[in-house]
Parts: structure tokens; sequence; C-alpha cells
């Protein structure tokens, strides 16, 4: 039992650690990536595929080509240079982190850093 407890305290201590590690880009880095680009990608979770159109002065349009569905709304990055959306719609708001990994990125959701929200291609 003492070897169980001491697992789950080390894991817990370890857990946010890992999320810090992870190097996110940062705001002026997201901003370059996202003004004036499209974002393809294909979310963990169901592998839909999503096209975000990010235009400078924060429209924004997305489509999901799997469910043949679309939304509009606006987006900015925060200070932790995380890009949020706000749609019009109903689609969820969100807030992603960019993590890069080489020439590669990944969306990272705001709310679970330690996880993979989508992999992305900027266009």
């Amino acid at each position: 039992m003492k070897k169980i407890a001491a697992a789950v305290l080390a894991l817990s201590v370890l857990t946010p650690a890992l999320a810090q590690d992870r190097q996110f880009l940062p705001k002026p880095d997201v901003e370059a990536l996202a003004t004036d680009k499209k974002w393809i990608h294909i979310r963990v979770m169901d592998q839909d595929k999503v096209v975000w159109d990010i235009r400078s002065g924060g429209a924004f349009y997305g489509n999901n080509l799997s469910k043949n569905n679309s939304d509009s709304g606006t987006w900015l990055v925060t200070d932790q240079g995380q890009l949020c959306v706000k749609w019009r719609g109903r689609s969820q708001d969100r807030c992603v982190a960019i993590l890069a990994e080489g020439e590669k990125f990944k969306m990272v959701d705001a709310n679970d850093l330690k996880g993979t929200y989508a992999e992305l291609t900027v266009e």
C-alpha cells in the first residue's frame, strides 16, 4: 500500500512538470503562424479534418470537412501564446497552445496541456 501511495504522489508531482517541460510557441510566433494563414488539422478525438481560415484583424472562419459544417468567429493570441477562438455559432469556444516538433506542429487544448488536440499543418 505504501508503494502505491508513493507512486501516486510521485505521479501527481511529475504530471504538472511534464506539461511545463513542453516548449509551446510564444505569442509573436503564434501570431506569425496564424495571421492570414489556413490551419488544417486532424483532431485526435474523432479524426475530423478541420480548416481554420485565420484573418488579420481578428476574423476567423472554420470548416469541418469531415462533417460538412462551418462556423465563423473571432480570434486573438493571449500573452501566454494561446490562440483563442470565440465562435458565433454552435461551435465550442477554445484556446490552443502550439507545440513545434521539428517541422511539424501540434495543437494542444489549453485545458489539457499534457495532451494533444490535433495534428496541425499551416498553409
